[in-house]
């Protein structure tokens, strides 16, 4: 499914016409100068991030941004999976066999009503739910629009190391959502995008009207799946950004002119 945003344009708009006239810069050049700084803040301001969503967001390192990704992919996988099976090592020898057997065929009940027997309990137990592995299909299944575990939320398996293993699968997916900007990158000439955004296959597009002579425009867009719920607030944040960085320009340049003036 594909989520068109819409953004307010009018305040860029405007302060691009100050800058191109502070910069005295042809009205196209400027336009795709500034086209190229908004594509750079729009793939800082999608997550991956260290934090939340702020002016000091574009100015992260790309390599901060990924380790806080990869850091929140662990945290959450951690939070939602956990090993219920009880230690089969602290069980008597001749019991560890037995033991071993009910984990191997997946008779959770069997291998619970053990340990409390064992333990003096009487009766048989219900064991929790348990799945073999951790899996992407189980992670997935208790995930928010925002693509983070569900509060409260837990899972057992069976396999501890599944846990590990699917941790590594899921922080190699890191930049995934900010790689949605790379055809728009491509097309803007932009080459120095980090290899953990530009090596995935996000889907996204530019539309580049520049040389139109009646409302130039360059569009850009991101279709990745998950990432197009945020466009909303990455955009505006990414915009106001620009408009702020434009405007501070515009003021320096002004600034000189004044001070030029007055030294004649």
């Amino acid at each position: 499914m594909k989520v068109h945003v819409t953004v307010d344009a009018r305040a860029f708009n405007r302060q691009l016409t100050a800058y191109t006239k502070a910069t005295r810069i042809e009205r196209k050049a400027g336009l795709i100068k500034q086209a190229r700084l908004l594509l750079r803040d729009l793939i800082k301001a999608t997550p991956p991030f260290d934090n939340r969503l702020s002016k000091g967001t574009f100015t992260q390192s790309f390599n901060a941004q990924r380790k806080a990704g990869k850091d929140a992919v662990a945290s959450d996988i951690r939070s939602l999976f956990a090993t219920a099976l009880p230690d089969i090592s602290k069980l008597p020898i001749k019991s560890q066999k037995r033991a071993r057997g009910y984990a191997k065929r997946g008779d959770w009940d069997k291998l619970f009503t053990l340990f409390h027997r064992l333990s003096g309990g009487k009766g048989s137990v219900n064991a929790p739910t348990v799945h073999g592995h951790a899996t992407q299909s189980l992670h997935q299944s208790r995930r928010n629009s925002k693509g983070r575990v569900v509060r409260g939320s837990r899972i057992y398996v069976a396999n501890r190391p599944s846990i590990k293993n699917l941790i590594k699968a899921r922080q190699s997916d890191v930049g995934k959502w900010k790689s949605g900007w790379m055809r728009a990158a491509k097309g803007l000439n932009i080459r120095d995008i980090p290899k953990w955004i530009s090596g995935k296959s996000g889907s996204g597009d530019l539309v580049d009207l520049s040389s139109r002579f009646y409302k130039p425009s360059i569009t850009l867009i991101n279709n990745v799946r998950g990432s197009t719920g945020r466009n909303i607030d990455i955009a505006k944040a990414a915009m106001a950004n620009r408009v702020r960085s434009m405007r501070i320009e515009v003021e320096k340049r002004e600034e000189a002119a004044r001070r030029k003036a007055m030294r004649r």
